[in-house]
């Protein structure tokens, strides 16, 4: 596999039985249709942000046009993004690409995923050594952009934030993108770690993904304990850094722990709410609510586990749960991008949501201001916007 020459980072698309799992894991269930023209202009008008793509995961190049997965840099484009969050994925058992309900930490299939790749050694047998992996392949991917017509820098910081939006405005395609961790295993049972990773680049910390680990249970593990005494000094850590702390897999207790502890905003990235999709990682009501109490943001999934089902119609329902239970200010979108799933869009057809948005509010009995373009581009993006000042640091 051909290689940046300066960081030895694999930037070309991987082949074989790689190439072959991302096409057939990763794919976009709704063919693209004509947009309304006040859709079309109203998206043109957003500042969209996506909390939640795995694009991480896959050797697919700089970020080059791709005929595989959700997004590359063309497609962001076209989908008007602003700033996409990419997360690194360090652990999935087996038994969760089988359709399990309850996972334990076992049968690894990253490693194997990392190996058919050419990740380095050190990846095989540690998941903090694939997080920093995963930042530095971003940082070439940002790099080999260099001068092209849609760059793309990462953001650290609200300073970061303010010069990516600035630059757009001014008609420059750049695009800012945020890296998360997808759960606490990546940390390895030790809360300083937290120090190497925040240094290598990352602001978004997920605290569980499909299985427990030594700092907080999951929605979908053996146990689903809550927050560990070593999770709780990991909160504390994260938060005087100035990471956004994500409830995205976390089990009930997890969520509970964690907003009896912070007074900041959280949020949950990419999932559904159990009155529109009853499963064991979506949201109940009180939970909902709980989050936006804390001025947080919960963002609505593009796949069937989260939806209950594949259209746009559950797409901007789910949304307008949320905004029911928590307020317009606290609804997102958390697409889970290249994720091991099937998404209604891919990246380039996130003006889709806009329009059904549109459709759904000015069919909806409501009060004029939810019925709104504002409401629209808070959805969007704007809410997590206000989030993200809130919690990353001013520089």
């Amino acid at each position: 596999m051909a290689a940046d020459s300066t960081t030895g980072l694999p930037l070309k698309p991987s082949s074989g039985l790689a190439g072959l799992i991302d096409a057939r894991v990763n794919r976009t269930l709704l063919a693209p249709r004509p947009l309304s023209a006040e859709a079309a202009r109203l998206h043109g008008e957003l500042r969209v942000v996506d909390l939640h793509a795995d694009f991480l995961l896959w050797n697919r190049g700089a970020w080059e046009f791709s005929s595989r997965g959700h997004l590359d840099r063309q497609r962001l484009h076209q989908g008007n993004v602003a700033i996409q969050v990419c997360a690194a994925v360090t652990g999935v058992p087996a038994t969760a690409l089988l359709g399990a309900r309850r996972h334990p930490d076992r049968w690894d299939t990253i490693d194997l995923l990392g190996r058919l790749q050419g990740w380095p050694r050190q990846t095989r047998s540690s998941r903090l050594a694939r997080a920093l992996y995963q930042a530095e392949k971003l940082k070439a991917i940002i790099a080999a952009a260099g001068d092209s017509p849609i760059p793309l820098k990462l953001i650290t910081s609200c300073r970061d934030i303010d010069e990516v939006l600035d630059c757009r405005s001014q008609g420059e395609a750049l695009i800012g993108v945020i890296l998360a961790l997808e759960g606490a295993h990546a940390l390895e049972g030790n809360p300083a770690n937290i120090q190497p990773l925040f240094q290598a680049g990352y602001r978004i910390l997920g605290l569980t993904h499909f299985m427990d680990n030594a700092m907080a249970g999951a929605a979908e593990g053996k146990t689903g304990h809550g927050l560990t005494p070593a999770g709780q000094t990991l909160v504390q850590q994260a938060q005087e850094l100035g990471m956004l702390l994500d409830l995205a897999h976390a089990s009930e207790e997890t969520i509970e722990d964690l907003l009896g502890m912070t007074s900041r905003p959280v949020m949950a990235s990419h999932g559904g709410v159990r009155a529109t999709s009853d499963s064991p990682r979506n949201l109940g009501p009180a939970q909902v609510a709980a989050i936006g109490r804390t001025e947080g943001v919960v963002g609505i999934g593009l796949f069937a586990r989260a939806l209950g089902g594949q259209s746009l119609t559950l797409v901007s329902r789910a949304m307008d749960y949320v905004a029911t239970r928590a307020g317009l200010e606290h609804v997102a979108l958390g697409s889970d991008f290249d994720g091991f799933v099937s998404t209604v869009v891919d990246s380039a057809g996130l003006p889709r949501i806009t329009q059904a948005l549109l459709r759904h509010l000015e069919g909806r009995e409501a009060e004029p201001s939810f019925a709104s373009k504002k409401a629209i581009a808070g959805i969007m993006g704007e809410n997590v916007l206000r989030v993200l000042r809130q919690t990353l640091p001013g520089e």
